[in-house]
């Protein structure tokens, strides 16, 4: 049982951070998308001057700016930005009550290992319950995920004293 409860909080742990920093990508390129659209539609009348002596820049520009704001609505990544930041929010909340778990565990307190169990099969239910809630997978970047193992294998070794197992 002890080792199910550590493999479930570290895979908690990265979700919770895996999560958070597709929340904050997200999050970042929205707001360069919207910068980009921003900027091309106010400076489109403004150097109206300059445009005519590149039109065919001008049209590219312009085109795909305008095609970037008619999906912008139909980018999944970009739209579920707020999704990943609730989804990491929950699963943190789930870590930290593996994380009390565990501390009990270690304590070795025969009563409590009988009730090691049923909480542990809890906590694992509500893992399932936060992915049902959420139907959105978030993408599978390797930078972003590899990024995320040294951010978990970091806080591990931080709170429990050099146990990362990952």
């Amino acid at each position: 049982m002890r080792d199910n409860v550590w493999y479930s909080l570290v895979d908690v742990k990265f979700k919770a951070i895996f999560l958070d920093e597709c929340s904050r990508l997200a999050s970042f390129i929205g707001q360069v998308y919207t910068i980009f659209l921003a900027i091309v539609a106010s400076t489109s009348v403004a150097t109206w001057a300059v445009w005519k002596e590149y039109p065919t820049i001008w049209a590219i520009v312009f085109g795909i700016s305008q095609l970037l704001h008619i999906i912008k609505p139909y980018v999944p990544f970009i739209k579920r930005g707020s999704d990943y930041r609730d989804m990491s929010n929950e699963f943190e909340s789930l870590y930290l009550r593996y994380e009390k778990l565990w501390y009990k565990l270690e304590q070795d307190s025969l009563d409590y290992k009988e009730k090691t169990q049923e909480e542990f099969y809890t906590l694992r239910e509500e893992e399932l319950e936060i992915l049902k809630r959420h139907k959105e997978h978030p993408p599978r970047f390797r930078w972003l995920i590899t990024k995320s193992r040294k951010e978990l294998d970091n806080t591990l070794r931080r709170f429990f004293k050099g146990e990362s197992h990952v």
